[in-house]
């Protein structure tokens, strides 16, 4: 330690004791919970946003494939095929899904929309009458297009968080 740093600390020492002000901390608390809320709002907004967008359109997809709102006698051939393929495509996905390891295990706001929306067609699923075989088919198609869209965001997330790691 040089000279000039020795005459520096014993000119600090020299320096009569003050007492901290209890307000300042006090100040720098509101200053940091403010702002802290400041980023909850927004991304409460964020997150509502999302979930209504996403709500509109999977509303919108799924009167589109309802059909007209007035009855009308419609002709459809319901194929067992098709709905025995989109059931083994449900159960493919959903085992891909449970199975493939994971990087981010946390859902996105995202995820957590198409399985709410996941979970609200297996109970529609569930309490349908069996004579209803167009609108079950129709449910049955959105199912699956639900489960590859979160199967395939679960991908990209996965994807993204390798390129994180390794870059």
């Amino acid at each position: 330690m040089t000279e000039d740093h020795r005459q520096i600390i014993e000119q600090i020492r020299q320096l009569p004791g003050l007492s901290r002000p209890d307000d300042v901390w006090n100040e720098v608390s509101k200053a940091v919970s403010a702002r802290r809320r400041k980023r909850f709002v927004q991304f409460s907004i964020a997150a509502s946003v999302v979930a209504v967008t996403l709500s509109l359109m999977l509303l919108q997809d799924m009167s589109e494939s309802e059909g007209p709102l007035s009855p009308v006698i419609q002709t459809v051939e319901i194929s067992p095929d098709r709905l025995n393929a989109l059931m083994a495509r449900s159960r493919y996905l959903e085992r891909e899904i449970r199975l493939t390891p994971r990087m981010v295990r946390i859902e996105s706001p995202t995820q957590l929309i198409l399985n709410a929306e996941i979970n609200l067609i297996d109970a529609d699923i569930n309490h349908m009458p069996t004579a209803d075989d167009l609108r079950r088919e129709a449910l049955w198609q959105r199912r699956v297009n639900l489960m590859e869209g979160y199967w395939q965001l679960q991908q990209q997330r996965d994807l993204s968080a390798f390129r994180r790691v390794t870059y």
